[in-house]
Formats: structure tokens, C-alpha cells, sequence
């Protein structure tokens, strides 16, 4: 089944580049099965994924977000600071990296050999094939498009950094994203995807921390209703280093992410926040959304939170397993972890598995994980201060992401992001 996904979603040839890396990632590919889905079948729900004329023909371009070929979508603190991909292709026309400087590095992937070497060189490090799940080999074997981050030692780079990845054909899209900060570092990223029509995106995401560096990261989907979405995370964190990711994922027939953080040495710190939402459609009647993580506290006195929350409304599925390791020397681990989820649907359904395993003596950790609908008491104070029904169940959704929401750096992203809520829990 899994060669035949893969000739399902792609014919495209093996670029050039990394090819030790790309032939390894290949095999394993070729010769082993992708991890089945929640809930359907990978190969059977993509071939009854709508077409480009029945998508059209059902009027669902018109559910869709703004398109980021709309000034009024891009953040203002990121307009010198911006790198737009169509199709695959840099986008110039939508690009702006004029505020980059002072030694800081923000480029296109297909320029990052001849201009900085020694950072291409990272590209698969953490991603490597022999420890990554399918679908990160699936973009390792096929990746071609993509940008470099690399902000180095004791530089502090105050405005977002804002890469986004759109999709216009029905085709399969790989793209990737490397960020490497040096010690004493500081950036703030913006990760965005927005699509139409049937596409499968598989993107990967490796990022390194320098000693003392600091990371915020703010992932958002925004892929059609007739997409699959997979995305990989691999970050490894130094000594005194901290990283602060939140993945919001609103779109996609099927979306998967896989996140893996090393807290590699003393004293870093990781932060993971999420929330998803899913609901079904006359369309795809099984949407699913997963998100799979591992927190490897590797060296002592670390500290790692993370948030998951879930919004489902129809026959929809989504997956929350994460995992925290505590090894044998990290004394003085303090970790939490906590999955809270929100059904809006007596069809929706949960699987979540938040788990801990702990292999030192001295630490501080927790984990739980709730599921709920909304709650009839506050509905009902709401109704009674004149507040009709549908506006009340959609103030208590915004109120359930706001959490999540209000973590994402560029404020003028938040009112987008609370549209989108909306949109998708639309009452």
C-alpha cells in the first residue's frame, strides 16, 4: 500500500541535491507501509477526494480563508521579512525579504549550498531516514523547494520571520524548512500553508538551538478541505536554550503531524502548543486530525510544557498521542503535558493518549487529558444576559482556543486566527 500512496500522490522525478540522502529515504519509502490514519484508508480516501471540477463545481473555494495573494493577509510586522512559495516555485512578485540583515540569513533552499555550506550541510541531520517516520522520507526522497533560516551567534532578530507555502494544482508539494540559531540567538518564525483543490502537502521542519539561542515558531494550516496535510518537527535544544512552538491546524480532509524535541543539554527549555479543529462535510465525511510527539529530556534540570487542544464538530476523528521521556540522568526534569478536547458532535470521537516514562529518580512531571462539550450552565447565563444561542455557543469556542491563539507572536495574526475558529465552528 504504500508504494502504491506513493504513486498516487506523486511522478515526480528525484531532484538534485542530497542525493546520499534522498536514495536512502527512497528505499525505505518504497519497501515499507506508511502508519495507517486514525480513522479510513490513506490510498482509498485520497482517490475519493473531490477533483479540481467537482471542488469548483460545489462552490468550496468560497469557504476558504482569504488568499495570501491578498495584501490584507500578511501580517504587517513581517512585510520586509517574507518568503511566498507557489507550487513549488519562489514567488518574487509576493516576496520581500529586504529587512534581513546584519549578518542574518533568510533564503530560498535552492541557494543555501553555495551561499552557506556548512548549514546545508544539517539538512537531514535530525531528519534522518533510518529514525524518521514515512512521511518525513517521503519529503526526504522528494524535497525541492523550501527556505533556510540562519540567524547566527549573539544575533537578536526582532521582526517575524514569515515563510508561506501555498498550492494552486492538484498535485503532491514537499516542501522544507531548516532554522538554525547560533548561541545567544533570537528569531521568531511564522510557518504557513494554504491551498485548494486536492493536494498532498508533506512538509518537514529541523530546527537547531545554540546554546543560550531563542526560538518562537508559529505553525498555521490553512489547506483546502480537499488536501492531506502530514508535517514532520525535529528540534534539537542546547544548553540554556528555549523553544516555543503552536500549531494551529484548521484545513485539510486529513492532517498529520509528527514532532520530536531533544532537550539535549542542561538547562533547555520547550514549549508545544496546539489545537486542531476538524469537522465533516457533504464531502469528507471521515476528516481526521493527528498529532503524534516525543519530549526527550535528555540532560538534567529541563523543563518542557506542552498543550494540546482539539475542536471537533461532525462525524469527525482526531488522535493526540504524545510522549514524554525522562532518561536515566535528567534529574530534575520538570515536564507537563495535557490534552484537552472540545466535541460539538455526539458523531465526533477522541483518541488521546498522553503517556510519561520516566527513568530518573528526582523529577517533577504530570500528564492528563479531559473531554468535554459545552458547558450548558454557561450557555445558559449567556442566554439569559440576551445573548441568542448560536452566538453564545460560538463566544465559548473562541474562549476554548483563545488559549492557544493568543500565544501566536504577531498580534495582527490573532484576529485572523479567531475568524478561522469561527469559520470552521460555525454554529
Amino acid at each position: 500500500m504504500g508504494k502504491r500512496f506513493l504513486q498516487s500522490v506523486t511522478s515526480l522525478p528525484f531532484p538534485s541535491g542530497w542525493e546520499g540522502l534522498r536514495k536512502h529515504a527512497a528505499e525505505i519509502v518504497e519497501t515499507t507501509q506508511p502508519p495507517p490514519p486514525c480513522s479510513g484508508d490513506w490510498q482509498k480516501d485520497w482517490e475519493h477526494l473531490p477533483s479540481e471540477a467537482e471542488y469548483a463545481a460545489k462552490s468550496l473555494i468560497q469557504s476558504m480563508p482569504e488568499s495570501p495573494y491578498d495584501r490584507q493577509f500578511y501580517p504587517p510586522e513581517c512585510t520586509h521579512s517574507r518568503l511566498l512559495f507557489t507550487d513549488g516555485s519562489l514567488n518574487p512578485d509576493y516576496s520581500d525579504i529586504s529587512a534581513i540583515g546584519g549578518g542574518c540569513h533568510f533564503l530560498p533552499l535552492n541557494e543555501v549550498s553555495a551561499a552557506l555550506p556548512e548549514i546545508a550541510d544539517k539538512i537531514g541531520e535530525l531528519a534522518d531516514p533510518d529514525k524518521s517516520d514515512w512521511f518525513a522520507n517521503l519529503n526526504n526522497a522528494h524535497f525541492s523547494y523550501g527556505a533556510v533560516i540562519y540567524v547566527p551567534n549573539g544575533i537578536q532578530f526582532e521582526s517575524p520571520l514569515h515563510v508561506i507555502f501555498t498550492g494552486f494544482r492538484e498535485e503532491a508539494l514537499f516542501p522544507r524548512l531548516l532554522i538554525v540559531l547560533g548561541a545567544g540567538a533570537k528569531a521568531h518564525v511564522v510557518e504557513e500553508y494554504w491551498s485548494i483543490h486536492r493536494s498532498c502537502t508533506s512538509a518537514v521542519c529541523e530546527i537547531f538551538l545554540g546554546e543560550g539561542a531563542s526560538l518562537k515558531h508559529d505553525v498555521i494550516q490553512l489547506e483546502g478541505e480537499s488536501a492531506f496535510h502530514f508535517r514532520s518537527m525535529k528540534a534539537e535544544i542546547a544548553k540554556s536554550a528555549s523553544l516555543s512552538s503552536t500549531i494551529l491546524s484548521f484545513g485539510a480532509a486529513k492532517s498529520r503531524y509528527d514532532i520530536e524535541a531533544s532537550l539535549a543539554e542542561e538547562f533547555a527549555e520547550l514549549e508545544l502548543n496546539g489545537l486542531a479543529m476538524t469537522t465533516a462535510s457533504d464531502n469528507t465525511d471521515w476528516e481526521t486530525s493527528e498529532t503524534h510527539s516525543l519530549i526527550d529530556h535528555a540532560a538534567p534540570n529541563c523543563t518542557s510544557r506542552q498543550v494540546q487542544k482539539t475542536i471537533l464538530d461532525g462525524s469527525s476523528k482526531a488522535l493526540f498521542h504524545g510522549k514524554i521521556l525522562v532518561r536515566s540522568n535528567a534529574q530534575g526534569t520538570d515536564a507537563s503535558q495535557s490534552s484537552r478536547n472540545l466535541l460539538l458532535s455526539d458523531k465526533a470521537t477522541i483518541d488521546a493518549k498522553p503517556q510519561l516514562e520516566i527513568l530518573a529518580d528526582d523529577v517533577k512531571c504530570g500528564h492528563g487529558a479531559t473531554v468535554g462539550q459545552l458547558d450548558e450552565n454557561e450557555l445558559f447565563y449567556l442566554q439569559s444576559r440576551g445573548i441568542d444561542l448560536a452566538l453564545a455557543k460560538n463566544m465559548l469556542l473562541v474562549g476554548f482556543a483563545a488559549e492557544i491563539i493568543n500565544r501566536v507572536g504577531p498580534l495582527s495574526l490573532r484576529d485572523r486566527l479567531i475568524e478561522q475558529v469561527i469559520r470552521k465552528g460555525l454554529f
